[in-house]
């Protein structure tokens, strides 16, 4: 059986974007992956169905807003809770911001 298989991945905010391009290769190499998502829940359980469809039970996800103390607090034993394991994070939530760079102020960067 190929090890791979066994290893569950969270990504943070991977329920869209560079995130989700994310979970979908490194599902098809064989990953299972935990789909985080703060306010993208529609999105983030798609993919989710989306990578179930390929591999059953090798995608669930799980919300949250990383900028809350106790949502951080809680989010990794909330994923072993439901997974058994974690062997690899990946820290790719941010605040999304489509603003020309030119307009964007002291306080947009504080934010990311």
């Amino acid at each position: 059986m190929n090890n791979k298989l066994q290893k569950w991945i969270l990504i943070t905010g991977a329920a869209k974007r560079v995130g989700a391009k994310m979970a979908e290769v490194l599902h098809s190499n064989g990953f299972n992956i935990v789909i985080h998502y703060n306010s993208s829940s529609d999105a983030a359980s798609k993919l989710c169905s989306k990578l179930n469809q390929h591999r059953t039970e090798s995608s669930i996800i799980i919300g949250g807003n990383l900028t809350d103390d106790s949502a951080i607090e809680t989010l990794i034993p909330s994923v072993i809770e439901q997974t058994g394991r974690l062997d690899v994070l990946i820290n790719n939530a941010s605040t999304f911001y489509p603003t020309p760079i030119e307009k964007i102020t002291l306080d947009d960067w504080d934010n990311l």
